[in-house]
């Protein structure tokens, strides 16, 4: 067996010894989002004029697919996502913003209320990482009941010298820890 397939029994397997087991019944998993982004576009350059309104470049949205089968003995409580990006700024000085939204279509995707956004003071010659950390709220949790969620990631940069705003972005980490009670009866 390989790829879903084996997954799927794996988290069979599980389910079932959970289901056999006393008490309160909870599986967790932990989904490395970023894995699903193309390796070309977890990384890019950026350059935003001096003095300009501010930059704005939003990757195509992304196909999310959650454990196949999971939702069937499962319901998602609780979600905390860790997100990381790393600017190497070469010149200028500016404000760095990383936004993640999640939607259960492509469709309007960047209309919806975004669940967390980053941001980074930029320096010319440094390098600074952003993090974030959010819990999700109803809506988000209902879309992690889904087999796949679509996620948009926007960047921002507003340069704030009369040198452009010039360098490298790398997304580090988009990390979501989802808590599920196993309902099999």
């Amino acid at each position: 067996m390989k790829g879903p397939t084996r997954a799927a029994a794996i988290v069979g397997t599980m389910l079932l010894a959970l289901a056999a087991a006393c008490g309160e019944k909870k599986v967790t998993v932990n989904v490395d989002v970023a894995s699903f982004i193309a390796p070309e576009e977890r990384s890019g350059h950026y350059v935003a004029p001096p003095l300009s309104p501010p930059v704005e470049f939003e990757l195509q949205p992304i196909a999310v697919d959650l454990v196949e089968g999971l939702n069937n003995f499962t319901v998602a409580e609780e979600m905390g996502m860790d997100v990381a990006v790393q600017f190497r700024n070469a010149s200028g000085e500016g404000r760095a913003r990383f936004t993640v939204f999640f939607n259960d279509a492509a469709a309007n995707l960047f209309d919806t209320p975004p669940v967390t956004s980053l941001e980074a003071d930029l320096v010319a010659g440094q390098t600074t990482t952003g993090t974030s950390h959010f819990d999700a709220d109803e809506r988000v949790l209902a879309l992690f009941r889904q087999e796949q969620v679509m996620m948009g990631l926007r960047m921002h940069w507003t340069p704030a010298s009369p040198e452009a705003l010039d360098g490298d972005y790398t997304i580090t980490q988009i990390d979501a820890r989802v808590v599920t009670s196993v309902q099999i009866f």
